[in-house]
Order: structure tokens, then C-alpha cells, then sequence
């Protein structure tokens, strides 16, 4: 590795101890100003100094000592110890796409406008199948899945076919408090369950189990949480008939990592097919899906008066889904519509007119 390598990278003192200190490295006394030591905690010649000044000239070369050191004692691949280092607090989730067309590291940008939304719907239905298991999610819209979307990341593309990476903040939903991490963060449930549900579709497809499967999720969805919208998504994630897909999990060293939880999934080219049947197999029909319920609040009225000198026309609702979720819609009404619509518009809570009213008095 050479300075070249990581120049373009912020790394930040601070989270290279954060990663060191969950790796259980114990930080000794030193003489140094401004610099951390941090000892192995079993080998103790490995010992790494971690400055805390990024603008001195010997801050990068430290960092590439400590991801030598690393290398050497985790025994694993150097971008993987950077990404660490980078960002020890993300789950990381790769989607390598294998494809003869794919071998130079790049696609054509048709293929990946359509790679890019389906790892969107992934992670929309994956973290609606943790919060709301349910066969088919009608809305995607949802408090939590906003922030989750909000903080995750695509990462720079990765070499060795074609590589999407997508940085998972543990902690976009639930709050970070370093006295009493959360166990299992949302975050952590939903990349957890993105790669489950994964093998669990390459196994049913393999051992021939696609009806006995569809049986079981429509009887029982919640034991799984695996929706049509995830299987649906995850079989668009095949950019060309030719490829086949290895979706990858680096956990954040912050939290354990249930053990049979799998890091690697490989879905073959023939099985995208298998998937997206079993998605239309268990997608509820019009007819037997719940209708979605929405409140209405009036927000502003527009209308005009008519020949008769009543006012109708064009109302803007403000409208809630059953997700929490809001958005504006306008309507044009009858007279008489518009009556009821103007007499809610602009009323006071009862008990904030009541307490203006003792303030007035």
C-alpha cells in the first residue's frame, strides 16, 4: 500500500480508537504529545501510536503503520481494515454483480439507474418487513425508514466485477448512547434481515421447497418477515439475464454479529426467475389487501364565489398516512363540501383558545 492509496481519505483520529477499543486493544501511557498507544490485547509487541493531530506530516503514515499492524493480526484484506477504520460504527452491505459484461468494473448507466433503485427497494423493504411484517408493504413510507434512508450511503464502487457499497449507520434510528448501546439497533435488525431473507430464498430455491415455502409465509408472516415487495426487489437487482449477484455484510465492530447470521449470500443468474415467481406467488390480491387509512387535515382554502354567492373551488388537505408519514393534496369541492372543509380550517385547539382566553382576561 502507498501514501497514494489513502490521501483522498478522512480518517479521523477519534473513530480509529473507537474501532481499536471495541477490537478490546488497551491504551497505555505514553510520553508522545497528543497520541494515543494502543497495546494488543493478547500479542504485546503489536502496539500502534494513534495521533490525534490529522495535520501533522506524520499523521498518514501512522495510519498506514496501524493498518499494516491490522493486517498482520486480523489476517484480513486491507480495504476491509480501512473501511473499519473509516467507519466503525456502519454496518456495510456490497452487492458484487458477476457478469462477463461486468469484468472490467464497469456497467452501462441504463443497468445501473435500474441496480440503483432495486438496492433502495431492498433496504425499503427491509426495514418495513422488521417494524410491519406484512406480504406486501402498499405505502413505503415510513418515520423510521426515512431516517434509516436519510443516514445510509452509497460508497465509492469497489473493483472485482462491479461493487455497490452501502454505509449502514447503526445508529441512524436509535440514538447512540455509549454507556448502554443498544443491543440490537434497527439498523442492525434490518441488514440482519436483508441477508437472512436472502439465504433463506437460495435455499428454498435449491431444495426445490418453492411451494411449501409460499404456504408457510402466507400462513405465517411474521415468523419470517420476508414481504413480496424484498423478494420482488432482490430478483431487479439482476441488471442483465448473464448475471448473478454475491451480497456481502461487513458488521460494524461495535456491535456482535449473531454467528448464524450469514456473511456471504451468492444468488445464481437462474435463480433471480425463482424469486420474483415466488414474490407474485405471495403478493395478496387487490381484493384481499387492507386498505390503507388516512387522515385529512385542512390546510389552506382557495376557493372562489360563485353565481349564487357561495365560495367552492380548490382546498389543500394536509394528509397523514397510517405510517406517520405526510403530504399535501389538493381537492376542488362543492359549496356545500367547501362550507364543512372552511369551518375546519384554521381552528384552534379548545384548550389553547381556553388558555389565550385567561391570558386576555
Amino acid at each position: 500500500m502507498t501514501n497514494l492509496d489513502i490521501d483522498s481519505l478522512d480518517f479521523d483520529p477519534l473513530e480509529i480508537c473507537k474501532y481499536l477499543t471495541a477490537k478490546h486493544w488497551k491504551k497505555i501511557p505514553t510520553n508522545k504529545s497528543r497520541t494515543h498507544l494502543f497495546c494488543h490485547p493478547v500479542d504485546a509487541y503489536s502496539q500502534v501510536y494513534v495521533p490525534l493531530d490529522v495535520d501533522i506530516p506524520s499523521f498518514r503514515r501512522s495510519v498506514l503503520e496501524i493498518i499494516d499492524v491490522l493486517h498482520g493480526v486480523e489476517n484480513r484484506p486491507k480495504q476491509n481494515i480501512i473501511d473499519d477504520l473509516l467507519y466503525p460504527d456502519n454496518d456495510i452491505i456490497r452487492y458484487r454483480i458477476q457478469s462477463p459484461q461486468s469484468t472490467l468494473g464497469t456497467v452501462p448507466l441504463s443497468a445501473i439507474d435500474q441496480l440503483v433503485g432495486a438496492v433502495v427497494k431492498n433496504f425499503k423493504s427491509s426495514i418495513l418487513d422488521v417494524l410491519s411484517p406484512r406480504l406486501h408493504h402498499p405505502s413505503m413510507k415510513n418515520k423510521e425508514m426515512d431516517l434509516f434512508l436519510q443516514n445510509t450511503r452509497f460508497a465509492e464502487p469497489e473493483r472485482g466485477s462491479f461493487v455497490v457499497k452501502i454505509l449502514c449507520p447503526l445508529f441512524s434510528v436509535d440514538s447512540y448512547e455509549p454507556a448502554l448501546i443498544q443491543p440490537n439497533p434497527i439498523a442492525r435488525q434490518v441488514t440482519t434481515h436483508l441477508l437472512t431473507a436472502a439465504q433463506r430464498l437460495v435455499s428454498v430455491i435449491e431444495n426445490n421447497q418453492q411451494e411449501e415455502f409460499i404456504d408457510h409465509i402466507k400462513a405465517d408472516v411474521k415468523q419470517d418477515k420476508i414481504s413480496a415487495d424484498l423478494c420482488l426487489s432482490l430478483s431487479q437487482t439482476q441488471i442483465w439475464d448473464d448475471s448473478s449477484l454475491e451480497l456481502s455484510s461487513q458488521w460494524s465492530v461495535l456491535l456482535p454479529q449473531d454467528i448464524e447470521v450469514p456473511h456471504s449470500v451468492k444468488i445464481p443468474k437462474t435463480y433471480f426467475s425463482h424469486i420474483a415467481k415466488i414474490a407474485d406467488a405471495i403478493t395478496p390480491s387487490p381484493r384481499e389487501q387492507k386498505p390503507e387509512k388516512f387522515i385529512a387535515i385542512v390546510d389552506e382554502c382557495h376557493g372562489d364565489i360563485n353565481e349564487d354567492g357561495k365560495r367552492e373551488g380548490l382546498v389543500v388537505l394536509q394528509v397523514f398516512n397510517d405510517g406517520g408519514e405526510k403530504f399535501k393534496a389538493t381537492t376542488n369541492l362543492t359549496p356545500e363540501q367547501y362550507q364543512v372543509a372552511n369551518e375546519f380550517h384554521g381552528t384552534e385547539n379548545l384548550s389553547e383558545k381556553a388558555e389565550r382566553a385567561k391570558l386576555q382576561n
